[in-house]
């Protein structure tokens, strides 16, 4: 079907081509960038029906980028930031902090509130969200390993699962 008149080929970006979506080491060879092996990692991020449809809408548009970025690399880096932009909608929706005046960096602290959060949860986030800061305001397109954006698309899934999944503080 795809070699009737009418559809288009797409090339894989040759970039994305040529990296792998896991760490590796000695006992993990590279699992090289292909649309399915895309689409198997991101179907493995967790998921919970506790999470509003708004944020889960982020997440899913942030795993789509990801599978897409095969076809342009770039897709990765707006993934990232799709997703931290779900893990900040959680935050002011689980806190009910919908003032615009609060901001990333008070809304990731607070999590510390929340069980489930460590110190390190709440260090790789702010890392996270100064990388936010560039690609709001880029020098020129952001290009960053593969592996790195698979990972940020991941762990921001597990935040806001870790956000959703408790009880309310009320209960």
């Amino acid at each position: 079907m795809a070699d009737e008149p009418g559809y288009a080929k797409f090339k894989l970006d040759p970039l994305t081509a040529r990296m792998s979506i896991v760490s590796t080491s000695d006992t993990q060879p590279p699992i090289y960038a292909t649309a399915e092996s895309l689409s198997a990692a991101v179907s493995e991020f967790p998921t919970s029906n506790t999470v509003p449809v708004e944020v889960a809408g982020l997440l899913s548009v942030a795993s789509k980028l990801l599978v897409a970025s095969v076809l342009q690399y770039e897709f990765a880096a707006v993934a990232m930031e799709k997703a931290l932009q779900g893990v900040e909608l959680a935050v002011r929706i689980r806190l009910d902090s919908t003032s615009a005046r609060v901001k990333l960096f008070g809304l990731i602290d607070k999590l510390l509130d929340l069980p489930g959060f460590a110190q390190a949860d709440i260090d790789r986030l702010h890392d996270m969200r100064k990388m936010r800061n560039i690609f709001a305001h880029p020098k020129e397109a952001a290009a960053l390993p593969l592996v790195m954006c698979v990972g940020w698309v991941r762990f921001c899934s597990e935040v806001i699962v870790e956000i959703f999944d408790q009880p309310d503080s009320s209960e």
